[in-house]
């Protein structure tokens, strides 16, 4: 009679088997959940169609009027910066609050632990969000530099028309 892999590992090793029923039932939870994990992702997440907006933001660093190009600031990661620049906007945005917070209610539940657990630690109190440009500029060491915000409404034709700037 032929061994299954299951027999085999716990004839092997039963904390070996441990593990990895532990790991399958968790990958098993998350997909009932709908959660997409490494290794194992769900088709859905690459099968939605990715419609086009109407109106497109593009955040810009300026000093004295003039546009600071993120590519000339080499001594430090230009996607980095651009990334926390998108972020903090989004914080504004959203009033301090994290978008992964509307993402695991939807998942767990608005009362459950984990939501309880993490919502403290994905939100942002408005004090620290206006320590924003004091940081940006160490981070960057220029001083006086602005983060503007600039709206572009896509128009086929003629593509990028700017619509409106902060």
């Amino acid at each position: 009679m032929k061994k299954g892999y299951w027999r085999i590992l716990y004839s092997h090793n039963k904390w070996l088997l441990g593990v990895v029923l532990a790991f399958v039932l968790g990958q098993a939870f998350f997909i009932y959940k709908g959660v997409e994990t490494t290794p194992f992702f769900n088709y859905g997440m690459y099968s939605e169609v990715a419609n086009s907006k109407t109106y497109y933001t593009n955040l810009e660093l300026h000093k004295d009027g003039k546009l600071v190009p993120l590519e000339e600031l080499s001594y430090f990661s230009s996607h980095f910066l651009a990334y926390q620049i998108c972020y903090h906007q989004k914080m504004l945005d959203r009033d301090s609050i994290d978008g992964t917070i509307a993402t695991i209610e939807q998942r767990f539940g608005k009362e459950s632990s984990l939501t309880q657990y993490l919502t403290p630690l994905l939100t942002t109190s408005p004090e620290k969000l206006n320590q924003f440009d004091n940081w940006i500029q160490s981070y960057t060491e220029i001083e006086d530099l602005q983060v503007t915000t600039k709206k572009y409404k896509y128009l086929p034709a003629t593509k990028f028309v700017p619509y409106e700037t902060n």
